[in-house]
């Protein structure tokens, strides 16, 4: 920007660079989305593990933490959604093959910092700095040199982007990565938890779904409800207690929801301000937003409840702010400061008169001529004006001996005589330079207003988070209400029990339609996995997901599309959807398929919610069924208690299963079958189906109705006579007692690496 004004004859002016935007560090509201945090992270990799530091600049707080691998390094990743990576070159050299792998599930700016910003005594040095302390041992960093040098650097990182004071960034968070579901990034993409699997999906995800939020900040707050479902039983009732009672008292929190509705970007705002980047219409809305805290908290004492009483406590009294805004912005300022017209007549009396000036400059010497008319008896005195002179009273010569002899001479013209006054020449001062005057003084005054509102920002930015758990707690009783959701039972049991479960995303998009609900119970003593089969669009999917997707509700404190719902906690959650190939990174649909049920085997606890959607498709039928079996029995006989597993499958020969182990169920999607049509009843009831009724999907598809008749021909021909190799192959399915595990025995997924 221009650093100094342009005077004529004094050569060039100073620019400066007074910001570099990336788009981690951008600032300005109409760049970033609102319902979404615009996150920065930087990463920093040392003995095999990885730093991470993230923060969202236009808000206050910096989060840091830490990982052991790549594979959950990828996962937490994928879950904060960065906009741009800060690290060193050396970790982007050396991990090529990660970021690459990144790039398929996101698309960061990867910027590359100096080496020494990732120094673990400089960042130390940097963040007691930022945060003034003397010791990181409070924020429960003093053993975490990886995240403090990846914090460090990001601190270096951003101040050298903005070029600013970084005040508004005052808060510093270890959040670890367990303490929450975890869900894996396949999972969140099979399940649609924010990003539809399909573009051009609008309302397809879970996130559009609840999301009935008021404020940019409430949305932001919801969205990390769903991102880090809880664990702790504690907390999820206390938020479910919550979206009890505002259900309860409809009136009052529809009142409270529409002063939220007048609530700009709080958080945001606050941060403008505190670091100097507000403009004056972000003090207005600062103003108007503040306006509606006073009743929201008055609308809060209606309520009894421990949670929202904590939050209606840290809500601060905003009136010293708003009366301050109040007193000295106009309603409707203009975005700039150099255009002038800020502040309202009284706010201070050297600017009201220079406003006069510069708006009524004309007026007042019309008024001073005829003053100096009445005073002199000289008719014909005038007022004029030029660039040598400035501002001079003009009589004729021959009435020159009339002007008071305080005025001095300036001029004799050949008729005339031009004179100036005292008066004339303070206000000529005043009236050339009002418009400068006004501008810089307009300027400082709002700077120093600016700086006013900047001390209060420790109880904006308290009240913001207040509001925006409100808000989004609000968002969970509407949805409950329009979905005549019940509230679930979550304890520390192994079971899941849900009656008359419903897809919240499908039944919200088919309105018109009714949503055939079902039930579910997994128990490690009597249902550990259900195996479930039935044709294809028959509703396989949609049932194993609405299970995934109303445990992940009942975790995040929300109520869930069911009649009733009793939820043993799920400390993890896995998925295996579906066929897709990545050749991008040389895998088959296959070796996907077999690289996300590794990581299932490999990683599910006993407290896991694993949901199965077909394994074994991508080889022959021999192998796939091998492989779906070996797996099944590893799911059921690893743990004592073990995962809860829905499989969804084709291989019927895996419903042998259930007479080999008591906790296993079969179940299948009924059917509807005359000698004409068939109908999908979209139950799910127990037992086994006897036909995939694949030709009658491949018929409402489109397929050539020739192709249909010759394909039913040749399945009545393989019914009739099956063959030897077919007959035998479903003897060798048939289940057996899982042998005892000879010493140095090798089984499917435990490989081991020859000596």
């Amino acid at each position: 920007e221009q650093m100094t004004e342009a005077k004529k004859g004094e050569g060039l002016v100073e620019r400066k660079v007074i910001r570099t935007h990336t788009p981690g560090t951008l600032i300005t509201s109409s760049l970033i989305q609102d319902s979404a945090y615009n996150t920065l992270l930087a990463l920093f990799h040392d003995k095999g593990h990885f730093g991470l530091a993230y923060t969202d600049v236009t808000t206050d707080t910096l989060y840091v933490t830490s990982v052991e691998d790549e594979k959950t390094l990828l996962d937490e990743l994928v879950r904060l959604q960065p906009v741009e990576i800060v690290l060193p070159q050396k970790l982007l050299q050396d991990k090529s093959a990660l970021f690459d792998e990144l790039k398929l599930s996101l698309s960061p700016t990867l910027s590359t910092a100096e080496p020494y910003s990732f120094d673990v005594r400089s960042a130390n040095k940097a963040l007691l700095k930022q945060f003034k302390a003397q010791s990181l041992d409070g924020f429960g960093l003093g053993h975490m040199p990886i995240a403090i040098s990846a914090a460090g650097a990001l601190i270096t990182f951003i101040c050298e982007k903005l070029l600013s004071p970084i005040g508004h960034l005052k808060y510093l968070k270890h959040e670890p990565i367990k303490g929450h579901l975890a869900i894996d990034r396949i999972t969140r993409r099979n399940l649609e938890l924010f990003e539809p699997l399909h573009t051009n999906s609008k309302g397809s995800t879970l996130y559009e779904l609840i999301n009935h939020t008021c404020t940019p900040m409430g949305a932001r707050a919801l969205r990390s409800y769903l991102a880090k479902p809880l664990i702790n039983i504690e907390k999820i009732k206390a938020r479910s207690s919550c979206v009890h009672i505002f259900m309860e008292k409809r009136l009052e929190s529809e009142t409270i929801r529409e002063y939220l509705s007048l609530i700009k970007d709080l958080e945001r705002l606050s941060s403008r301000v505190s670091s100097g980047y507000a403009n004056p219409k972000d003090l207005v809305s600062l103003k108007i937003s503040l306006l509606q805290v006073g009743p929201i908290q008055k609308q809060l004492n209606a309520f009894s409840n421990p949670l929202i009483d904590s939050l209606r406590t840290k809500i601060c009294d905003m009136d010293t702010v708003t009366d301050l805004i109040d007193s000295a912005l106009v309603d409707d300022p203009p975005w700039r400061l150099s255009d002038g017209g800020l502040f309202k007549s009284g706010y201070n009396k050297d600017l009201d008169e220079l406003a006069l000036l510069y708006s009524n400059g004309s007026a007042y010497l019309a008024k001073y001529e005829e003053t100096l008319r009445e005073k002199t008896g000289i008719k014909k005195l005038r007022i004029g004006y030029n660039r040598v002179f400035g501002y001079y009273i003009e009589v004729s010569r021959g009435q020159a001996e009339l002007m008071p002899e305080a005025f001095i001479r300036k001029q004799t013209l050949a008729n005339a005589e031009r004179f100036i006054s005292p008066e004339l020449k303070t206000y000529e001062d005043k009236i050339l330079s009002a418009e400068e005057k006004k501008s810089k003084l307009e300027s400082a005054l709002f700077l120093e207003l600016r700086e006013k509102v900047a001390s209060f920002t420790d109880e904006i930015s308290k009240t913001s988070h207040s509001l925006s758990q409100i808000d989004a707690l609000l968002s969970l009783a509407k949805l409950a209400f329009q979905g005549r959701y019940c509230c679930p039972e979550v304890d520390t049991s192994f079971d899941i029990e849900i009656i008359s479960g419903r897809h919240p995303v499908i039944e919200a998009a088919k309105r018109s339609e009714r949503f055939i609900p079902n039930d579910t119970y997994l128990s490690d003593k009597k249902t550990k996995m259900a195996v479930i089969t039935g044709p294809n669009m028959g509703g396989k999917s949609t049932y194993i997901r609405q299970v995934a997707l109303i445990v992940i509700l009942a975790q995040i404190g929300s109520f869930v599309p069911a009649a009733h719902a009793r939820i043993g906690i799920i400390d993890k959650l896995f998925s295996r959807i579906g066929a897709s190939d990545d050749l991008t990174r040389g895998q088959s649909t296959f070796m996907v398929e077999m690289t996300e049920t590794a990581n299932i085997l490999n990683n599910a606890s006993e407290r896991s919610l694993i949901i199965l959607d077909e394994i074994g498709r991508g080889t022959s039928t021999c192998d796939g069924i091998a492989i779906a079996k070996a797996a099944c029995e590893r799911l059921i006989t690893f743990y004592p208690k073990g995962p809860k597993t829905l499989f969804a499958t084709h291989f019927f020969e895996l419903t042998d299963l259930e007479k080999a182990y008591p906790n296993v169920k079969n179940f299948h999607v009924a059917v509807d079958e005359t000698a004409h049509t068939i109908v999908f009843l979209r139950k799910i009831v127990e037992g086994t189906c006897d036909k995939s009724y694949g030709i009658h999907v491949a018929e409402i598809a489109g397929v050539p109705e020739p192709v249909i008749k010759r394909a039913k021909e040749i399945l009545k021909e393989l019914e009739k006579e099956p063959t030897a190799s077919s007959s035998q192959h479903a003897k060798s399915m048939r289940p057996k007692k899982v042998p005892k595990k000879h010493p140095g025995e090798m089984t499917l997924f435990e490989l081991k690496p020859f000596c």
